[in-house]
């Protein structure tokens, strides 16, 4: 064979190894930084779960609490959040609790929907509490976004502490990756969620 075509042959499979090396280079980094972001948001929200300084026996309508849930009706959602962060609005004859959970929104969205909370005129009371309602939510500037977070919990299904956010935390708290979404054949796309809540404004 031609020296110079055989050289050129040479370096062709060379390259050609090199990419392949560098793929599965990438492949096992991507792995590597979705198993230690993974990680990161477990240990950030078993932190807050477990700060015996945050924890509180009952939910009050207006404040912000991050809890562990455990569906009831698992088996008829396509996923559900195991962690949710959530605003309480109201509190059902029936015995369940009705709030407005972030995680169900991306990061600019969750921020867009905080601010407008923050700006109801009755937002701020002698207690700083949120007197709200599904009504009053249906109704305000942010009721688009909040469409999507509209979720009902059962409380003999919350598992384990109640864990209330400070309010000069809202902004910080809110931001933070600490949704966990399952469903019944495992974890669940958050993109998948995001997809779906967009649909729903």
């Amino acid at each position: 064979m031609n020296p110079t075509k055989q050289l050129q042959k040479s370096l062709k499979e060379s390259t050609k190894q090199d990419v392949e090396k560098s793929r599965e280079w990438l492949r096992l980094k991507a792995k590597t930084a979705s198993k230690e972001n993974k990680a990161r948001r477990n240990n950030r929200r078993n932190k807050l779960l477990g700060d015996e300084s945050r924890v509180t026996n009952t939910m009050e309508i207006g404040k912000l609490y991050l809890f562990t849930y455990d569906a009831k009706l698992k088996e008829e959602l396509p996923y559900w959040d195991k962690s949710p962060l959530i605003i309480m609005i109201d509190k059902s004859v029936e015995g369940y609790y009705l709030g407005l959970n972030f995680h169900y929104l991306p990061p600019k969205s969750r921020a867009m929907l905080l601010d407008a909370i923050l700006d109801l005129p009755s937002y701020k009371t002698e207690k700083q509490k949120l007197i709200m309602s599904y009504q009053l939510i249906k109704s305000f500037a942010g009721s688009n976004l909040a469409r999507p977070c509209v979720k009902k919990y059962i409380p003999s299904h919350i598992d384990g502490n109640i864990v209330e956010i400070a309010k000069d935390e809202y902004d910080f708290v809110v931001m933070l990756p600490l949704a966990n979404f399952a469903s019944l054949t495992g974890s669940s796309s958050i993109n998948r969620v995001y997809a779906d809540s967009k649909r729903k404004m």
